[in-house]
Order: structure tokens, then sequence, then C-alpha cells
């Protein structure tokens, strides 16, 4: 029987028509029916690229104005005004602050429930449905593969199993390690980060290695919306930083997390899509190069943010796969001295004050956490 599906991507700028036409053309080739592909942006679209997309069935574009909308809603639905900020995910006086986008994905979610969604899947801006395959002589080559056929494979199987996901591989970029030691701390958490890439995996396989995770990649994530009573809220940390605000990057892992105490699973499927990083070069840059010295520092600033909440919430489920505030503090400072010094970029040496800023807040943003939790259920069951 035919389920009713959405795909959905979150974007900072709209501005092309790929991969997103690709995806969709997979799941047609694959005799999947997408009732939409919702695309987030939050820059305003090019009036051109807009008209592309609305010759093409089943695209929407939804912007900043929608969110609005969305939030005036909240208010009819009688959310009093600390309520509709914390839907927002904006902090401080009347909302001041960008939206999270685990804000925004919320919305979405809301949005595919009143419509009557069943399953919506979540891919990146530069994610292919194609993975990297061993091409002999000729070198590596894409395979497309059927990316929504492999996550409705599971995702009925069990009643407990709520969400499916997997990571990517890609032309990798060598990130300068100075020492070994330091990277396996931060190494689970950094290659959800566009700037760093591990070496690029090669194989004829996949749908294999199915494990249990928590480690939840939102870039690549299909959720069971027709068990939307033990979906959890998405969540990031924010912190204050120089009169502007910032938020946490671990927002798949912390809702794994969550989804974890809610007695419910999420699966890796062990499908690593292509995602093109730089899509208009050859080859990825150098290590030393300053654009990826910017990606990986508004990277680990996100996670120094979001440390110290899902520690937290790890130490809750009595998980033990995180080091100790004081031993990550010690690891990090000695991990930004070389790294500063290899990019010759002074930024890396805030990160270790960023990081216990970021726990003297936890406590401001674990009741923002819990306050979402208390109010997400209200909002879940008013369109289930």
């Amino acid at each position: 029987m035919s389920r009713k599906i959405w795909i959905a991507t979150i974007t900072e700028a709209l501005n092309s028509l790929h991969p997103y036409a690709e995806i969709m053309k997979n799941a047609f080739k694959f005799d999947h029916a997408i009732d939409k592909y919702v695309i987030y942006s939050s820059f305003p679209v090019a009036g051109s690229l807009a008209s592309q997309f609305s010759s093409i069935e089943n695209f929407a574009i939804w912007q900043e104005s929608r969110l609005a909308d969305f939030t005036g809603n909240l208010k009819t639905w009688g959310l009093k005004p600390l309520e509709i900020e914390l839907m927002a995910g904006n902090i401080g006086p009347s909302g001041s602050g960008k939206p999270a986008t685990a804000s925004i994905r919320n919305y979405i979610i809301l949005e595919a429930l009143s419509a009557g969604v069943e399953i919506i899947l979540f891919l990146g801006e530069k994610v292919w449905p194609s993975i990297l395959v061993d091409g002999g002589a000729e070198g590596p080559e894409l395979r497309e593969v059927d990316v929504i056929g492999s996550h409705l494979e599971f995702l009925h199987t069990h009643n407990d199993l709520l969400a499916s996901t997997s990571w990517f591989t890609g032309y990798h970029i060598p990130i300068f390690q100075h020492n070994e030691d330091y990277m396996k701390i931060l190494e689970d958490f950094l290659q959800q980060d566009p700037a760093v890439r591990f070496p690029a995996v090669q194989r004829e396989y996949c749908l294999e290695h199915i494990v249990n995770t928590t480690f939840c990649n939102t870039r690549h994530l299909a959720l069971d919306l027709g068990k939307a009573a033990i979906l959890p809220p998405f969540f990031s940390s924010s912190l204050l930083l120089d009169k502007e605000i910032h938020h946490g990057l671990l927002e798949g892992t912390i809702w794994g997390t969550l989804l974890a105490k809610n007695r419910a699973r999420c699966i890796d499927i062990d499908l690593l899509l292509y995602e093109d990083l730089f899509p208009e070069s050859e080859h990825p840059p150098a290590p030393a190069n300053p654009a990826i010295s910017e990606l990986l520092f508004q990277h680990l600033r996100g996670i120094c943010i979001d440390l110290p909440l899902l520690e937290q919430l790890s130490s809750q489920l009595q998980t033990d796969y995180l080091f100790s505030r004081d031993k990550f503090h010690l690891y990090l400072r000695a991990w930004c001295r070389n790294t500063s010094r290899f990019y010759l970029d002074k930024r890396y040496l805030q990160l270790p004050k960023i990081y216990k800023a970021a726990c003297r807040n936890l406590k401001q943003n674990s009741s923002r956490l819990e306050s979402l939790q208390s109010l997400w259920p209200k909002l879940i069951n008013r369109f289930s």
C-alpha cells in the first residue's frame, strides 16, 4: 500500500535545481510517489529559479514568511508568548536571534502531520541519490540507489523503530591531525560536519551493517510519522557570543538521545550517499585553505555549544561514549593551540572559553528543552 511521503531540505540559500531534481527523479524511477518535496531557504530565492521549481510538479519552496505565518497560528492555538518564542527557536527578549535549524525542522514536521504525511525524509542540500563505488582503472564512480525504498524497507518492521539514518561518502578533505588522541575525542562529532571528510568509502554493497544508533544525521534522516506519539522534538542549545546568538550543531545526536529516552529506536541503515561538497571544483581544498578553516571553526563552535547538554542527557541514560567535561576541556585546549598555529587563526583559542560558557549556560538550555518537551505533545496531538 502506498504511503504519503514528503522529502525536506533545509538550506541557507537555494541557488540551484540540483541535486533536488535528481532526488525527485530517483524516487519516481523506483516507483515512489512523493506528495511534496519541501525546500526551506533562509534567504530569498531568485525569481527565475523559483519559476523553474514551480514548473516541476510537487516542489514547494518555503521561506521565512511561511515560518512567520506558522508562528501566528501558534498564537491562534492558544500558545503563550514564551511558548511561541520557544517553538520559534529564538532566545532573548522578543525572540531575538535567528531561528535554529532544529526549530525549522519541528515546524516542517508539524506541517507534515497536518497534511497526513506518514514518512518524511530529511536530506542535506548537497546529497545525491548515489553511492560511491570503485570503478577500477577509471577511478571512483557513482551508482544510483533506491533512497526512499532503502528507508521504507526498515521503518515498518518494528513498533519501536521510529527513524532510520546513515552517513555520507565523498572526496575527503585531509584535516590536519597533530595528535591522534585529540582527534579521537572530536571525531564522532566532526564527521557530521561539511568541513570534514574522512577518507572516501568505495564499496559494492550497502544496507548490510544495520545497527541501532543515537548518532542521527539530520541531513539523511527518515521519520515514521505514524508513530508521532513517541516522536521527541528537535532541539539545539543557544549561546550569546559577542551580542550574537549562536546555536549548537549536534541537533541530530541530541534528538537521538531523546529518542532513546522515549524507548524508541533509530537505526543506521548503512547507506552512504554521496555528498558533493565542492560541486564547482575538481579537487577539494587543501587542509590549510582558509575556507576549510572557517568551516571547521564554525562547526567546532557548534559542538562546544551543544556538548554540555548532550553530556547531561547521556549521563541520564548511563551511556559513557563522552568524556568528562574537565577531560574534554583539557584535550580541546591542546587541540586548539595546535590548530590555531596550523591555520594561523587565533579564533580557535576561543573555543575552550566558549565550551566553558556553554557549561555555565547549561541550566538555561536544559530548562528550555524541558519546556519544549512538555509543549511538544500538545502540538503533536493536534494533528495526529
